[in-house]
């Protein structure tokens, strides 16, 4: 048994036990090699570096991987290099304790800077001794323990684009005459240019974008390792020893995955690329380390979380030890280095002559040496090992041809070779090529190496190496169809036979949809250099390719040539010669030249800028040539043909090298024809080139230099990306965090994206938010939020849902729905704002933008199960599932003040007071509540931003106003504005216009008057920065402003656009996505500290969270009598108020509540009026009449009165001088109280005068009708009564008067006695009477007897007959009347019409507008065509002082052209503005058609066509639908000729120009 027992340890360490294990097995293990002395010597840079501190620890990560045939040990060691004696010490000492064989043993070096040097002669720095003794052990000690760890595992890899996080270092210059260290101008490219250097041209190499993963788990998916590969270089910045991002990016992975779990991040082919974009300004490459792991690892993290593992996995593993050349210098340069050598003291360089001079007597004693390469197989993952700093090229290369699926390159692998550039790249020169221990090997070394790999990958895997070609896009396809004679695609590994030195390979190209995406567009960057092509064609050619200048357009008189035909190295250069104007003429132009002596040249017209791509096709055809710059002509005129026969081009210079070109080009196609315009634009097209906006993304610093706010306010950013993102709405929680609605998929939800609910902390209690959770990343077009306990209440697309954190990992498990069914098919028209009340409802706008919006909007609650109409309301709910519809709609935010008063907005509307109160309303259903609005700044007042106007695609005059008003808010705090009692801020958000407004609202009686705050030239929050887009405002905790801004370039939905708007924003629907700011306004001097949440606060925001904290936990919000008393005594307005509403839960009212039936302030008035309603004691009867009698002519006092009125009936009744509105109430109510309608009705008829007689008896009930309608009938015919009254009285007769009314038809009465009696008679159903008067009335006439024939099915019935009979034509009709009548809701109303107006049913609107479309290029008659609109449109429509304002405004069209107006007349259902579109509505005995104005929870008031308002009871009403037509009807061309229809054209296009 003992002997057994030690057989099996002595198996297991010395590595025999690998036969005992099926299949897969990995071990992995990591230690500290943080240097125990201090200081030590680092390498890194140019000179020796001592440091004495260290940063943060240093590791070497091993990973052992093993099958039952092979045992592979990986290292991945926290050095910038490591000789390859060194990774052999360590090999061996891990094979005699392991048997790991030597050759199957990967060792390499992160690439830090900022660790120990363990090699000499690495630059001008040598190894720390002590260091160099101490680091191979501790390599070796990590593979045995990894190897000591084997136990059962499976593997897998993935792969992500980290192209964001690595970038090209290298650059090349103009001029590029540097001189090296030897004293030789041979820099014609170097790293690090800085960013945008205006002398860098541009990258001479690609990155290597793909992070590569390779993760192992324990059978029960447990994680063991992972080992990551990247290519960038390091990061640097560090205060002393540091593993750089490397070890911070392990550390913070294995944190995430378990901290038994090794993560090692291995160099990739980094030669050539950094993480910093030097195209960039500085500020919007820069990144910290800290995000930049923390990024990375996110990404990592998701990645790993899509790998498939298996343990089925074949281990292989070749290494091949390779002697190879260095440069050694020739007889001079060593010469040189001999001299300058001599001032080398301690063999310590003080300079870089001295650095390579030490470099180069090394070579030269040490002219070959070798290197050791590696490949390993795991399955289909394969992985390269090389001793070098490698360029991303070269990885991409290996990457291509692998025969295997996934590869991971691995630089600085076994050893320390240095650089090896591609061949063509030494041509440029720099650092990377001076030859030294690091960057000697032979020029030709790089492609070696990559050939011995490839053949390694070969050999291990049994598979032939890929090929590879650029693929295909689009573009390239419609190229192939055009059949070009010659093709240079450009985008190859490797340089061709045909090109010069000076050309580099495989940078990126163009990027459309019509070109391969993930980096697979490739094109090449010329500095200096040319491709020389042979073309057989002759004097008809065109030549189609893609450049993009790299060099600014004043560096020389010729910026640059791309495009040559002539014959090679004529001095003359004649020939075709296109290029890019210089500092001679044309700067930045396009140019066609045709040589020296002819001397002709032609220009372009637009500017060409530097690092824009654009398409060019040049066209010869004999002497004409054309040029064409994005598929449209640039350059058209003759040229002299100088070229002779010569078949000869040039890509990238002119034939006789002057003025070469710097920069990309991409995609060359000859053709032997002379393309046309076309073929040319049809080409462009297929590349798919999103447009680049006209002004691109600020930075938050850069945008906040933009921003304006007054003199006396301080602005800052307290959030912007990648700590937020698209914001639309913000809330505090009681513990300071702050949450986000991020709304990532707007505008459309077609980017694949969705909306996000974010948390954002403050984790250093410095009042700076500075850490993100994602709560939520799966939410549709999130509107609001509100914090609730442990969780938020959220408002998206469709519905209300609470979400919470159960596990305290920061992310949401538990989601719950509470409400559904809102309206979604608009995505900024959805139930939003989320505002808690004082009476502890939380309050939602239902984000119409008009009161149609949703009519029939049905909501269910989850939790009650009950379904509730809502239609185009705003609401109020609670957690429990209670929901109440109230007044509405508003946009996008309903608000509140300190008072308890509620706000609304819309886009042409600021900001609204709702004066009244909808849950007392609907206590009186007798009662159609008037609109419940009051508009404090009326329709689109003016702005006063800092920007430039934008364009606009639509309400041309609208621009310098109001167009997309949202996101309000009130100011609750005392800190910022020093305002008197009974006045405040309020703000509106203007996102189109990128400002905020700030409002004074002062006291008016029961609501408010506002006016524009006096902030200046600006509004108090105006950016110039078009991308701008506040879209919230909110006062803060801490009695600061917050602006929310979602930062987009485009803020219109595409719903709303014209269609050639969507064409020209349609590639900008997403540009600005994953943007977005809070900004923070503060007071200067003043202190703006975060309180303790408390409802004994200053700021009402503070009192909120207090309270609805204390609804949540299920305190009482209840007051007691005596704080209910003290409340309504108190001074403050706000207090008696409030106190006034939690005084309707005593039993009784009590004298407290009666002595404020006087108060001096009309709004506790108001809420004295709703109050005693919930009481039936006479003293409050009395006290409600006190109310009715002082304020009752208000029409805002006067529906508070009546909301309380079914308890207080009598009192009121009693009551003497009642204004008419309570006194209509009254009678509407009578029903209730027998006896008391006829009381009121008697009292009118013998006391009262004039028009409010006639109106109130309109309202008697019908037991006292008899006595009106005699009364009436006496006073119709009555001339000493004004017109109104007769007019008014008509309305009262009944059908035993029917003969008088019909003689009031007659032309000696006044028309509006006449309109008044046809409708009368339309509602009494004498429609016979109305038909037989028909020859006798005017064009008024006849529209008022339609619309009384039409508001019931008789009436339409009985016109039907007499068209049918012939007695009436259908002409007659007004085409408003044709179109109802074809659309009526009855479908037997619908076939009679079908029959009879078969002719006309059958007029298709597309024959119409081709039948008239001739009109718009005749020249019309304007006063003829004044004649026509006022007899056709002017019903509807308003231009200067002609007409009337019901339909939409005509100045907002967005295309004024004749034929857009033509077909706006002809088709005007064709697009309907929504809050235009028609409504039948049906209530009892009559059909009501128009527009919806307004709802509350007991009325819908509707504008009928004749211009006026009609206010209907819910309870009166059986149906309301849209029609899916708009108000303006269809047929207005009846009648008219091709001469009337372009007369009125013309009067149009005239006063629209004029306005």
């Amino acid at each position: 048994m003992k002997i057994c027992y030690l057989l099996t340890i002595i198996m297991l360490l010395g590595g025999g036990h690998k036969t005992l294990m099926a299949g897969l097995s990995a071990g992995s293990a990591q230690v500290d090699i943080t240097p125990r002395k201090l200081p030590v010597t680092v390498n890194g840079g140019f000179l020796t570096n001592k440091v004495r501190i260290i940063a943060d620890r240093l590791n070497s990560r091993a990973i052992v991987v093993s099958d039952n045939k092979e045992t592979i040990a990986i290292a991945v060691v926290d050095s910038c290099m490591i000789p390859t004696h060194l990774c052999d010490a360590a090999k061996d000492e891990v094979f005699n304790k392991t048997g790991i064989s030597k050759n199957r043993i990967l060792i390499c070096a992160t690439h830090t800077h900022s660790a120990p040097s363990v090699m000499d002669l690495c630059l001008g720095t040598d190894k720390d001794e002590d260091y160099t003794k101490f680091l191979p052990r501790k390599i070796a000690e990590s593979i045995i323990r990894a190897h000591a760890s084997l136990r059962p595992a499976k593997a897998g890899w993935s792969v992500f684009d980290g192209s964001d996080y690595t970038k090209p270092r290298r650059w090349s210059f103009w001029p590029g005459t540097g001189a090296d260290p030897f004293g030789e101008k041979t820099i014609r490219a170097n790293m690090h240019p800085g960013y945008q250097n205006p002398n860098a041209t541009g990258e001479t190499g690609p990155t290597d974008p793909w992070f590569t993963l390779f993760s192992l788990v324990s059978e029960s998916d447990e994680p063991i390792a992972v080992l990551g590969n990247f290519s960038m270089h390091y990061f640097s910045g560090h205060s002393g020893i540091s593993s750089d991002y490397f070890g911070r990016y392990s550390k913070e992975m294995s944190a995430r995955l378990g901290n038994e779990c090794v993560v090692a991040l291995s160099q990739g082919t980094s030669g050539d690329v950094w993480r910093a974009d030097y195209g960039k300004r500085k500020e919007e490459s820069d990144i910290s380390i800290k995000r930049y792991v923390s990024e990375l690892t996110d990404l990592s993290v998701q990645s790993l979380d899509t790998i498939k593992y298996t343990d089925d996995l074949p281990i292989s593993m070749q290494e091949k030890r390779v002697t190879m050349d260095r440069r050694v210098p020739d007889k001079a340069r060593l010469e040189w280095a001999k001299n300058v050598a001599k001032g080398i003291t301690n063999n310590t360089p003080k300079n870089r002559p001295e650095v390579y001079a030490r470099q180069a007597l090394f070579l030269h004693e040490n002219p070959k040496t070798e290197i050791v390469l590696q490949t390993i197989r795991v399955g289909d993952f394969g992985i390269t090992a090389m001793p070098n700093e490698v360029y991303a090229l070269t990885g991409l290369k290996l990457k291509a041809w692998s025969p295997l699926g996934i590869m991971m390159n691995i630089e600085l692998a076994n050893g320390a070779e240095g650089y090896i550039p591609p061949a063509e790249q030494h041509f440029l020169g720099g650092y990377t090529t001076w030859p030294s221990v690091t960057a000697g090997l032979e020029i030709e070394a790089e492609k070696k190496i990559t050939s011995h790999l490839i053949s390694m990958l070969e050999g291990i895997s049994g598979v032939t190496k890929k090929g590879y070609i650029e693929p295909l896009g689009k573009y390239a396809h419609a190229i192939n169809v055009m059949k070009p004679v010659k093709l240079w695609r450009l985008g190859d590994l490797e340089p061709g036979k045909d090109f010069e030195d000076g050309v580099v390979c495989h940078l990126p190209g163009v990027e459309g949809g019509g070109f391969p995406k993930n980096h697979q567009s490739r094109s090449a960057n010329f500095t200096g250099g040319r491709i020389a092509s042979e073309v057989e064609t002759d004097n008809h050619y065109s030549v189609s390719l893609w450049f993009r200048n790299g060099l600014r357009n004043d560096a020389r008189p010729v910026t640059g040539y791309f495009l040559s035909r002539g014959e090679p190295e004529d001095k003359d250069a004649p020939g075709d010669h296109v290029g890019i104007g210089g500092s001679a003429s044309h700067s930045s132009k396009l140019i066609i030249f045709n040589g020296n002596k002819s001397n002709n040249l032609l220009n372009g017209k637009q500017d060409l800028v530097k690092g824009r791509w654009y398409h060019l096709v040049f066209v010869r055809n004999q002497k004409q040539v054309k040029a064409y710059i994005n598929g449209k002509e640039e350059i058209s005129g003759n040229l002299e043909i100088t070229y002779s026969d010569s078949n000869q081009f040039f890509i990238g210079g002119r034939n006789d090298g002057f003025a070469n070109f710097q920069g990309r080009i991409d995609e060359v196609a000859f053709f032997d024809r002379s393309l046309s315009a076309v073929e040319i634009g049809a080409l462009y097209e297929t590349a798919e080139i999103k447009p680049l906006p006209d002004s691109p993304p600020l930075l938050p610093a850069q945008s906040l230099k933009r921003a304006h706010v007054p003199k006396g306010f301080n602005i800052e950013i307290i959030a912007s990306e990648p700590l937020i993102m698209d914001p639309v709405a913000i809330d505090w929680s009681a513990d300071g965090s702050v949450w986000i609605a991020e709304m990532a998929d707007y505008p459309s939800g077609g980017n694949g994206i969705k909306g996000r609910i974010v948390k954002l902390l403050d984790t250093d209690t410095d009042q700076r938010l500075d850490k993100r959770e994602v709560f939520i990343d799966d939410v549709d077009f999130p509107t609001g939020v509100m914090s609730w306990g442990d969780g938020v209440i959220v408002t998206c697309a469709g519905k209300i849902f609470y979400a919470e954190d159960q596990d305290g990992d920061g992310v949401a498990e538990k989601k719950e729905d509470w409400f559904t069914g809102f309206i979604e098919n608009n995505q900024q028209l959805r139930v939003n704002s989320l505002r808690w009340g004082l009476d502890g409802w939380i309050y939602c706008a239902s984000g119409g933008h008009h009161a149609g919006f949703g009519v029939n909007t049905i909501i269910t609650s989850k939790k009650s199960g009950k379904k509730i109409k809502l239609g185009a309301r705003d609401f109020r709910f609670r957690p429990d599932g209670s929901f109440e519809p109230i007044g509405g709609p508003s946009q996008f935010g309903r608000v509140r003040d300190n008072d308890g008063n509620w706000f609304g907005v819309q886009n042409a509307h600021p900001i609204w007071h709702y004066a009244l109160e909808d849950h007392y309303l609907k206590r009186n259903p007798d009662i159609a509540a008037p609109d419940p609005r009051q508009m404090l700044r009326g329709k689109s007042p003016k702005i006063f931003s800092a920007g430039k106007a934008q364009k606009r695609f639509h309400g041309f005059d609208m621009i310098g106003r109001y167009t997309s008003a949202c996101g309000i808010s009130i100011y609750r705090d005392k800190l910022l504005f020093d305002h008197p009692e009974g006045q405040m801020s309020a703000f509106t958000c203007e996102p189109f216009s990128n400002l905020v407004q700030r409002h004074i609202l002062d006291d008016y009686g029961v609501t408010y008057k506002a006016e524009r705050a006096d902030d200046g030239k600006y509004d108090f929050f105006a950016s110039a920065d078009r991308w701008c887009r506040p879209v919230m405002s909110r006062t803060a905790p801490d009695g600061s402003l917050w602006i929310v801004d979602m930062y987009r370039y485009m803020i219109e939905h595409p719903q709303w656009l014209p269609p050639e708007g969507k064409q020209e924003l349609r590639p900008h629907y997403y540009s600005g996505q994953g943007k977005g700011r809070i900004y923070r306004i503060t007071k200067e001097g003043l202190e703006h500290n975060w309180p303790k949440i408390t409802k004994n606060s200053p700021n009402g925001i503070v009192r909120d969270i207090a309270l609805r904290e204390s609804f949540r936990k299920k305190e009482s919000i209840l007051w007691s009598r005596k704080e209910i008393i003290n409340g309504l005594v108190s001074k403050e307005r706000a207090i008696r108020r409030i106190a006034l509403r939690k005084s309707e839960k005593l039993k009784d009212v009590i004298p407290e509540v009666l002595a404020l039936a006087g108060d001096p302030d009309p709004k506790v008035r108001l809420q004295v009026a709703y109050t005693l309603g919930e009481f039936k004691s006479a003293k409050a009867g009395r006290a409600l009449s006190q109310i009715a009698q002082k304020d009752g002519r208000d029409p805002f006092f006067a529906a508070a009165v009546l909301s309380s009125s079914i308890h207080h009936f009598k009192a009121l009744a009693n009551c003497k001088n009642l204004s008419p509105l309570i006194t209509e109430g009254l009678l509407k109510m009578s029903h209730r109280f027998p006896g008391m309608g006829e009381k009121i009705s008697k009292e009118i008829l013998l006391n009262r005068s004039g028009s409010q007689k006639w109106r109130l008896l309109s309202f008697a009930p019908l037991s006292f009708r008899k006595d009106v309608r005699a009364a009436a009938a006496t006073a119709v015919t009555d001339t000493k009564l004004s017109t109104e009254e007769r007019s008014l009285a008509v309305s009262l007769l009944g059908k035993e008067n029917i003969a008088k009314m019909v003689g009031l038809l007659g032309s000696v009465n006044p028309k509006e006695i006449q309109l008044v009696t046809l409708k009368h008679l339309g509602a009494l159903g004498s429609f016979n009477n109305i038909l037989d008067s028909w020859s006798l009335l005017g064009p008024a006439g006849k529209e008022a007897a339609e619309n009384a024939l039409l508001s019931k099915v008789q009436g339409i019935k009985h016109l039907l007959n007499r068209i049918e009979l012939g007695e009436i034509n259908s002409v007659e009709l007004t085409p408003s009347s044709l179109g109802r009548i074809k659309e009526h809701s009855s479908p037997e109303i619908r076939e009679r019409a079908k029959e009879i107006f078969t002719k006309s049913m059958k007029v298709d609107r597309e024959e119409v507008i081709a039948r008239f479309k001739p009109s718009v290029l005749m020249k019309g008659d304007l006063e003829n065509g004044k004649k026509h609109f006022i007899a056709r449109c002017s019903n509807c429509h308003k231009l200067g002082e002609v007409g009337r304002d019901f339909g939409p405004d005509l100045n907002t069209l967005s295309n004024r052209s004749a034929e857009a107006l033509l077909i706006s007349i002809l088709a005007p259902s064709a697009s309907i503005e929504p809050r235009y579109m028609a409504y039948n509505t049906e209530i009892i005995n009559e059909n009501i058609y128009g527009l919806v104005q307004a709802e509350t929870s007991n009325s819908i008031i509707m504008r009928l066509i004749d211009g006026t308002n009609r206010v209907l009871n819910r309870n009166n009403i059986l149906s309301i639908k849209a029609t899916g037509k708009s108000i303006m009807p269809e047929g207005l061309e009846a009648g008219l000729s091709l001469e009337d229809f372009a007369d009125l054209l013309s009067y149009l296009k005239m006063e629209l120009s004029a306005g």
